[in-house]
């Protein structure tokens, strides 16, 4: 076979994987939906890391017990590991994590047909630092937390609801 006939061969495979692969996923149910909803709404819930993405490295690096975030009601418990660059100083040989107790501002929430999603946003602060929530709840309890702030890059928690 010629050189030309194996990148034919290999550009279509490729677009029957990508385009085969979407074509399975079915739409969500209104009971899916109901679900997701009911979770975020309710702002009473568990989120657990399991694995962290830095944005800038864009690698996901797999730790032991990344840390969770606790919601109840617009009361935010948050205790996270945290890669990447930060622009406050730690004391040699501490790394300091994500950990804010207190209220959430700013909250809204939304359903997201295109993403299959339900969205979550959210405002945090400590004493020195102001994060932006945004957690997006999938179908199984599967969900994404992305969080930005005024002092670190930004980082990308996904883990499960609970």
């Amino acid at each position: 076979m010629s050189t030309r006939t194996l990148s034919f061969l290999f550009i279509l495979a490729s677009f029957l994987i990508l385009f085969g692969c979407g074509a399975t996923k079915e739409p969500l149910t209104e009971a899916n939906w109901q679900q997701m909803e009911n979770t975020i709404k309710g702002q009473n819930f568990t989120f657990v890391a399991k694995t962290i993405e830095t944005m800038r490295a864009g690698s996901a690096n797999r730790v032991d017990n990344p840390g969770y975030l606790k919601m109840d009601g617009d009361q935010v418990d948050m205790q996270l590991k945290y890669f990447g660059s930060s622009q406050i100083s730690t004391t040699y040989g501490r790394t300091e994590g994500i950990r804010v107790v207190g209220t959430a501002t700013e909250i809204s929430s939304s359903r997201n047909e295109q993403g299959k999603s339900f969205d979550l946003k959210f405002n945090v602060a400590n004493k020195s630092e102001t994060l932006q929530c945004h957690l997006r709840v999938f179908s199984g309890k599967r969900a994404l937390l992305d969080i930005n702030s005024n002092l670190r890059s930004s980082i990308r928690y996904d883990g499960i609801i609970q």
